[in-house]
């Protein structure tokens, strides 16, 4: 499995999950605790999309932002779409789909490992998580609803309880953000660095407001790549 698959994965196998824990503010400052810098982009492009033409693009992400299709609906309306391509776009959309489900069940096998050491009334929430996310009969977003609910209805102590178990979310590719230089006679101080992720907020933990409308469910596989402006 090369880099890029590997950080795809990485991404979207976590931050679906800690957007829901640990809410959505993975760029600082305002949502999160980390410095106020610009939004962390995210993973490179999905392999199977890259020079795709517009049409196939679009046609790909508007599947998983059609909130009436369920996830079991979702998966199959993706390899749909991935048997109308062509043979090499079909191949590496096989390949990143098994990658990912081999990488997803290792984190989920970790987590649940994890999971064993909470106390009993945070490993029951716990598993009513799991039984949400585990239901492929519902959509991302009543999924995400579902458990905002969940959590919503616990205490502090067992939300940072499970969050202790996940993994954290992967950083972006810039450092902390830097201070501007002296100014001098006349002059502008330098440029800071870009700004890292923050996100540390639970729910219920001065995080802000939920997302709302396209904001809400997980995101879309696409927004780990993949924009509609590709050619």
């Amino acid at each position: 499995m090369n880099l890029t698959f590997k950080l795809i994965l990485l991404g979207s196998a976590i931050l679906i999950s800690q957007s829901e824990v640990f809410g959505r503010g993975f760029g600082g400052g305002k949502d999160g605790r980390g410095p106020p810098g610009r939004r962390h982009h995210g993973p490179p492009p999905l392999p199977f999309l890259k020079g795709l033409n517009k049409t196939d693009v679009k046609e790909f992400l508007a599947i998983r932002r059609n909130d009436s299709l369920t996830k079991a609906e979702v998966k199959q309306a993706e390899d749909a779409w991935a048997a109308k391509q062509n043979a090499t776009v079909k191949s590496i959309y096989d390949e990143f789909q098994a990658n990912r489900t081999k990488f997803e069940a290792e984190i989920k096998a970790n987590v649940t490992k994890a999971a064993a050491n909470l106390s009993t009334e945070a490993k029951a929430v716990f598993d009513q998580m799991e039984a949400v996310r585990d239901n492929q009969n519902i959509s991302y977003r009543e999924e995400h609803k579902q458990i905002k609910a969940i959590l919503d209805g616990t205490t502090d102590a067992i939300r940072k309880e499970i969050r202790s178990i996940l993994p954290r979310p992967p950083r972006g590719p810039g450092g902390r953000g830097g201070h501007g230089g002296r100014r001098g006679p006349g002059g502008r101080g330098g440029p800071g660095g870009r700004g890292g992720p923050g996100g540390d907020n639970l729910p219920g933990e001065n995080s802000g407001p939920m997302p709302t409308g396209d904001d809400m469910g997980p995101p879309p596989m696409g927004e780990f790549g993949g924009s509609e402006d590709e050619e």
